[in-house]
């Protein structure tokens, strides 16, 4: 569960738009009731703290939520910020202006691919049980999370979804960096960004409060969530 705990905002971060995660669901959960009773629904959470989220939107849809096990890629000396994503499945998305920006050297991207496979590895046998055992065809995919930088899991997983046949995706942002709404309107068929943010920070940023999300947690909240009766 996400703590109670307050974080400190300094002078040089912008003004927090939201009090936790929660209050960030719900206010996405509110303009995505229209969905409400279609079974079709699925949401997928890009992070544990995406879990938290969009349990707000799956609550309020009565639809089921899975995780979309992928790795970032981080750029040397700043890993909140991300060169790629690999997916569970071995998909590989490399944002080539954030490769060309940085001056990554190919041995780091490919040293660091070979890292991040191990990792999704390991989270794929803690997620078994919530994992995305689901039919994506025609599916209306709900693509959730806290917020996003680089874009790069984001992109990664509606590339994936595509490819497996998801008849409708969906992206609902609490935060995002203005710059990339172009590329999320081009891989989705429907976006809901409430803030779109011109000069962006991290996302952390933009909550009051933003603890870390263990993976067991997540867990445990992807594990209730689908033993509920869902939408009739």
């Amino acid at each position: 569960m996400e703590k109670r705990a307050k974080r400190k905002n300094t002078a040089n971060q912008p003004c927090s738009i939201f009090e936790d995660r929660r209050e960030a669901g719900r206010a996405l959960a509110e303009r995505l009731l229209h969905y409400g009773g279609d079974q079709s629904v699925l949401l997928v959470a890009l992070s544990p703290g995406g879990v938290i989220v969009g349990r707000e939107i799956a609550l309020s849809l009565c639809a089921p939520m899975v995780l979309f096990r992928s790795r970032k890629l981080p750029i040397p000396g700043n890993p909140k910020l991300s060169f790629g994503a690999m997916t569970e499945a071995g998909g590989i998305c490399l944002l080539s202006d954030m490769i060309s920006r940085y001056e990554i050297p190919d041995r780091y991207i490919q040293e660091t691919i070979t890292s991040k496979k191990e990792e999704i590895l390991q989270r794929r046998r803690r997620f078994r049980k919530t994992s995305l055992g689901f039919d994506l065809g025609g599916r209306r995919v709900i693509v959730v999370d806290e917020g996003i930088a680089s874009g790069a899991v984001l992109f990664s997983a509606l590339q994936w979804l595509r490819a497996e046949g998801a008849g409708h995706r969906i992206v609902a942002l609490p935060v995002s960096p203005q710059a990339k709404l172009p590329r999320i309107k081009a891989l989705s068929e429907e976006s809901l960004v409430l803030h779109p943010v011109p000069s962006f920070h991290s996302v952390e940023c933009y909550y009051r409060r933003f603890d870390p999300v263990s993976d067991e947690a997540a867990r445990a909240i992807l594990l209730t969530l689908n033993k509920r009766p869902l939408a009739a």
